[in-house]
């Protein structure tokens, strides 16, 4: 073989191992361009091989080369096309976790992804829930325009729900003008009555900020009130198999609900069985009787947090 041969060969083989060693440093042996550059450098080797030694030019032989040129591309064919359906289903799993972030808590998604699949039914289990509610958001409507007080309550909402994640706390539901929160759901949450109560109390001290803001952009102020109960529930997924939602099922929902509506501004209002849970690190006002709807007197205590 001439001496230019032999040449082309060493420089083909330099810039080939060179762009093999380059794919390596990327993105590893998972690089499509790792096969391809592995073949071709493949194909070369034995070529030289063959040159080295003086093989005849045979009909085995040029069958060899054959079966090494396309074995090898059929490899890497195959190996791209399972790569790029790979990277398709993560691409879309990403995309709906992205899609479903903006209707589920992260944790719910979490929970939904590992299963696999969403589960109908729940479980029973002790929980904290936390209530707050946008007071005289009926008045609001009547006194400014609609798309102004819906930029308030989204400023709000983006507050106690970004308060009710760092205490480890998941959104049950977002009502016209309240958030629902249940602490101790899907994962196991130690103190989850005082966690929910730092959540609420975080939310109210964080009114008078979050309310210079909008009077600043021309937005309606608001005012909120918030309560907390503590007990037995049912956690899960309800509904059917066209439409399902996680929420909590139990009377402390409904309580928590009703006691939030004696809590003026800069209080949170606890149930007795969730105060005395937190009565050791919380100094509240009580017991006090309110009246639920549907429901009777309550006995609360009234904390006092800005």
């Amino acid at each position: 073989m001439a001496e230019w041969e032999w040449l082309w060969f060493g420089v083909s083989i330099a810039v080939i191992g060179f762009a093999l060693v380059r794919s390596l440093r990327g993105s590893g042996q998972h690089n499509p361009s790792f096969f391809l550059w592995s073949m071709l450098l493949a194909v070369l080797l034995a070529e030289a091989g063959v040159r080295l030694i003086g093989a005849p030019e045979s009909t085995l032989l040029n069958a060899y080369r054959v079966v090494l040129v396309f074995g090898f591309l059929a490899i890497f064919l195959t190996f791209h096309y399972w790569k790029s359906q790979a990277a398709w289903l993560y691409d879309a799993k990403s995309s709906l976790q992205g899609f479903f972030s903006y209707y589920l808590s992260p944790k719910v998604i979490q929970d939904l992804v590992s299963r696999g699949h969403v589960p109908l039914g729940g479980k029973r289990r002790d929980v904290t829930v936390l209530v707050t509610d946008v007071r005289n958001s009926t008045k609001l409507a009547l006194d400014y325009p609609a798309e102004k007080v819906v930029k308030s309550l989204n400023a709000y909402f983006e507050l106690a729900s970004q308060s009710v994640a760092r205490h480890g706390g998941v959104v049950d539901k977002i009502t016209g003008d309240g958030v629902m929160a249940v602490f101790n759901a899907l994962n196991v949450l130690p103190d989850h009555t005082m966690k929910a109560f730092y959540a609420a109390a975080e939310i109210q001290q964080a009114m008078p900020a979050l309310n210079e803001k909008l009077r600043n952009r021309g937005l309606p102020v608001l005012s909120a009130g918030a309560g907390i109960d503590a007990g037995d529930a049912v956690v899960g997924n309800i509904g059917s198999r066209h439409m399902v939602r996680f929420t909590v099922i139990g009377d402390v929902a409904n309580t928590a609900n009703r006691v939030q509506e004696a809590a003026k501004d800069g209080q949170v209002v606890l149930t007795e069985a969730a105060y005395r849970r937190v009565a050791g690190h919380v100094k509240g006002s009580g017991p006090k009787t309110v009246m639920a709807k549907n429901k009777g007197p309550v006995s609360v205590y009234v904390v006092n947090v800005v």
